[in-house]
């Protein structure tokens, strides 16, 4: 009877966040994409047959998107309120998921669990209306979701836990949906991939594993829809369409200036955008090292990620004047890049992106200070990295641009688990963050405020 009472007050912030986000969907209106979906299927019926030769035609002329490309338009379909519920859902699964892939003890969980909340109150949900709320959703956040869940056997693996008979075919699945989502493929296939050499490189250590067949085969999974994303007729089709429309110069592009580009926006959203989770983050990650050490230097490198977030974000309309060269630095990143044609001989041009560089460098040393030199410094950077990497493979598309803030989702993702585990540090340490606490949730609730209104406006 106590376990059960335990499990419900560690639930307990997850079904506020279903309430807070099936409360936000009932005003969201029907936009874009959505419609034209909605309106198409109004004269459809959808059997095997039309869903073969959906898939058939689609991987051929448009997209490998196969199964999700099927499920958007089964949620264009069904009565609105079918995916109302299943979207609220998706969001709790995505927040449920990093609680499972973050946890270590039962102790402090439920705090942790508000924490977790209090992030996805941060996420600025309206990057999912860009394409339409249900297009973006299904194609993006479900995606997500089904990809984090899909990496819980990688946890279990790691804490010796046990995965019961009936969790191997919804692991599979979630990994079968997420993969079909070309950034979800690359990030499952990196972590899918690092973590086998891993496990192999405990049981040759003597660690006995059982079940590591599933992760070959989640890997593989992953792998094939990441070299379908890749081979597919379909997105070559559309990407050249989708330059002819979108970035009619992009062929014109050298490969390193690409890189630049998914390099250097990626950059400013997380540096230069007063990203909220970027902020709650380096926040945490700063009043952590200044706790544990009194060096001057350490601290200095665990300011610079925060401190930097403050000034070219939070701060920015505050010192803009005071600091004329700030606004610069500010709107440096162009369509084509922080450097061009134009500036390239020029080396303040480069400051922005060197600024860039330094804040990652920081931000990575000052994990290792909090974690030291073990396998959770490694996973916290293997986690940011490919989340960032995540972005910066959007600037070999043409629709880097086009495709707007959503394509950020993975990288939000993956600075929200890193502040999970930066909360958890403190809260294990017994460091003092109830102060900060207080602040966070009343930001995260004007900041899930500022969501409804943006959905009304």
């Amino acid at each position: 009877m106590e376990h059960h009472r335990i499990k419900r007050k560690e639930n307990l912030p997850f079904l506020v966040l279903f309430a807070a986000f099936f409360l936000l969907h009932m005003w969201m209106p029907h936009i874009r994409d959505d419609r034209v979906i909605e309106q198409g299927m109004d004269f459809t019926d959808i059997t095997f047959d039309y869903i073969g030769y959906l898939i058939g035609s689609k991987y051929q002329e448009w997209s490998s998107r196969i199964f999700i490309n099927v499920m958007t338009l089964v949620m264009g379909k069904l009565p609105h309120i079918i995916w109302m519920l299943l979207d609220s859902g998706m969001v709790v699964l995505a927040a449920w998921s990093i609680s499972s892939l973050t946890k270590e003890t039962d102790r402090d969980s439920r705090r942790v669990n508000w924490f977790i909340v209090f992030l996805f109150f941060l996420y600025p949900f309206s990057h999912m209306a860009t394409a339409g709320w249900k297009a973006t959703t299904v194609t993006y956040w479900w995606a997500l979701a089904c990809g984090l869940y899909a990496m819980i056997p990688i946890q279990r693996w790691i804490q010796e836990e046990k995965i019961l008979k009936w969790e191997y075919p919804l692991f599979f699945l979630a990994a079968l949906y997420g993969a079909n989502q070309e950034q979800m493929s690359a990030v499952l296939t990196g972590i899918y991939g690092c973590s086998f050499f891993y496990i192999i490189w405990k049981i040759r250590s003597g660690r006995k594993m059982e079940g590591i067949w599933f992760l070959g085969g989640l890997f593989l999974v992953s792998f094939i829809e990441f070299l379908s994303a890749l081979f597919c007729p379909g997105n070559g089709v559309r990407m050249g369409d989708e330059t002819a429309v979108w970035f009619a110069d992009y062929g014109r592009i050298h490969l390193i200036e690409k890189l630049e580009i998914g390099i250097s926006s990626a950059g400013y959203e997380l540096f230069y955008s007063g990203n909220l989770c970027f902020l709650v983050l380096s926040g945490i990650l700063f009043w952590l090292v200044w706790k544990q050490y009194s060096d001057f230097e350490y601290r200095v490198i665990a300011g610079v990620p925060f401190v930097g977030c403050l000034v070219t974000g939070s701060f920015y309309s505050l010192l803009s004047d005071s600091l004329p060269g700030l606004e610069k630095w500010k709107h440096a990143l162009t369509s084509y890049g922080i450097i061009t044609v134009e500036n390239y001989t020029e080396w303040v041009s480069y400051l922005p992106l060197v600024g860039i560089g330094i804040e990652i460098g920081c931000l990575l040393v000052t994990v290792y200070l909090i974690f030291g030199n073990g396998w959770k410094t490694w996973g916290m950077w293997a986690v940011f990295l490919i989340g960032y990497a995540s972005r910066v493979v959007m600037g070999f598309s043409p629709t880097v641009w086009a495709s707007s803030d959503r394509t950020y989702l993975f990288l939000y993702m993956a600075v929200i688990v890193l502040a999970v585990f930066g909360y958890q540090m403190g809260v294990q340490r017994r460091i003092e963050m109830r102060i900060g606490e207080r602040i966070f949730y009343v930001v995260g609730g004007v900041a899930f405020l500022s969501q409804i209104f943006a959905v009304l406006s």
